[in-house]
């Protein structure tokens, strides 16, 4: 906020960039005085007061991926394989989403059809392993997460920007769990937003068994065009040059 203040004290050029279809304050409260303004998402109300274009959120190098498989370029049908799913809280990780995933993981037709990598979050990692099987696949915290994305055939997730961003760009269908506490509710939109576009199936916290999980896992297991319909739209969800053309648009003559 204090560089905003300065820019707008000695009239300097501001640029803003908003993460989320629901901004936060401090965007909300600066916009009027912004040059321009680069959103990640589609804002829920178009009424920004400045100039600005969606471009995505800036990927970091290491979770760019080399070429974006679809679905049906990753998962060969005729097998009849396990569906890879990675399950994801944030960076801290998510008790009721790991919660939800290991009472999954006790039913028996589940664990014929998927297979679940779990990023449990460091300080739940212990809590985890204990309530699930010995074979679960547990991860306490990943600095690459190229290598899970390349390896999941969908997410379960919740739906802060970056996370979306990522997995749309490595044309991952996705089952989204936001975060029912976060400000303005801005996940449960990030969510609907990649819900509308045909990317996701958003599930609501508040169903708090997996019952309504474990019914969306049974039709995309049945459903496989489904699946590869969901990796298609994600992936026209996806802003991979974000970084270059939000520079470009910041940074180019006007």
């Amino acid at each position: 906020m204090s560089s905003i203040l300065y820019g707008i004290f000695f009239r300097k050029k501001i640029y803003l960039c908003e993460q989320n279809t629901i901004p936060g304050n401090v965007n909300r409260l600066f916009f009027r005085f912004a040059s321009k303004v680069a959103f990640s998402l589609p804002p829920k109300n178009s009424k920004i007061p400045c100039d600005y274009q969606v471009l995505g959120n800036p990927l970091r190098k290491k979770t760019i991926p080399k070429m974006s498989l679809k679905f049906f370029e990753k998962y060969d049908t005729k097998k009849k394989k396990q569906f890879n799913v990675l399950v994801m809280g944030g960076s801290q990780g998510a008790r009721q989403i790991n919660n939800i995933v290991i009472a999954l993981m006790s039913h028996e037709e589940i664990n014929k059809q998927f297979r679940f990598r779990v990023l449990t979050g460091s300080a739940l990692y212990e809590e985890v392993s204990k309530k699930s099987k010995k074979d679960a696949e547990l991860i306490s915290y990943s600095d690459n997460m190229k290598e899970h994305y390349e390896w999941a055939n969908f997410v379960i997730a919740r739906s802060g920007s970056g996370v979306l961003s990522e997995c749309a760009a490595f044309a991952l269908p996705m089952i989204l769990i936001p975060y029912p506490y976060a400000k303005d509710d801005h996940q449960m939109a990030n969510a609907k937003y990649f819900e509308l576009n045909g990317a996701a199936i958003v599930v609501d916290q508040k169903d708090e068994d997996e019952s309504h999980l474990f019914r969306v896992l049974d039709q995309m297991a049945n459903d496989v065009n489904l699946l590869n319909d969901m990796s298609i739209s994600s992936l026209e969800c996806s802003h991979v040059d974000a970084s270059k053309d939000t520079a470009k648009y910041f940074f180019s003559l006007d």
